[in-house]
């Protein structure tokens, strides 16, 4: 049957023989990716797969490449990520001619890894990236991305806030110094937190006072 529809062009049938997956030059982001993550050990994540059950549509190692990828470039939604595989030529060559996975495809994959798992790989994944020296760990930094498993406006705790309360305990640790200084005459202003600590819990404990805790005390 022939089409008629007013967007209907008609295409010459080819043989798809994956040829155009080696014509990605080989200084690419995903290329090197690759390159990286094919030096990886993947023995743990195979085990999580039974060897007696239906294959996965795509191999683990594989998926696991494409989310690397994607985290590289930015893109974090699981639905992002299917659309750029079906879009995307660059994630099209990371699939080696798999079909494009669907957003539960890699809902099931990211849910399956175990923690120690994924610890395990992005390990050996900055291992790699030292033995290249693209890795200078001499200075650690930290950006100011908020980020959390269950986040929502109420579970962030704010730099400024952060900084209140230390003042508010520095503040708190003077006074405690001072009414220790009268109560028992030592000078205590040279200690540190833990010593302090101990301080206290000794002269407590030799007054007979006891700590209590929980709602109302």
């Amino acid at each position: 049957s022939v089409k008629y529809t007013k967007t209907y062009t008609p295409r010459q049938l080819v043989l798809s023989i994956g040829l155009w997956r080696f014509h990605l030059e080989q200084d690419r982001l995903v290329c090197i990716v690759d390159a990286l993550l094919e030096r990886l050990d993947y023995s743990a994540l195979q085990h999580l797969y039974s060897v007696k059950g239906r294959n996965p549509k795509v191999p683990p190692k594989i998926l696991f490449k494409v989310m690397v990828f994607a985290a590289a470039q930015g893109v974090y939604s699981l639905r992002s990520i299917s659309e750029q595989c079906r879009v995307n030529i660059e994630y099209m060559w990371l699939l080696e001619g798999y079909l494009a996975p669907s957003h539960m495809t890699f809902g099931r994959f990211f849910h399956r890894i175990p923690i120690a798992v994924l610890r395990q790989l992005f390990v050996q994944f900055v291992h790699q990236l030292s033995l290249l020296d693209s890795v200078d760990f001499t200075e650690w930094y930290i950006d100011g991305t908020k980020m959390e498993a269950n986040a929502n406006r109420y579970t962030f705790v704010w730099r400024k806030r952060v900084e209140k309360g230390i003042a508010k305990l520095k503040e708190k640790r003077r006074q405690i110094q001072e009414q220790m200084l009268a109560f028992t005459g030592m000078d205590i202003f040279i200690l540190d937190d833990d010593e302090l600590l101990r301080s206290v819990v000794d002269v407590c404990q030799g007054n007979g006072i006891t700590f209590v805790q929980g709602s109302g005390h």
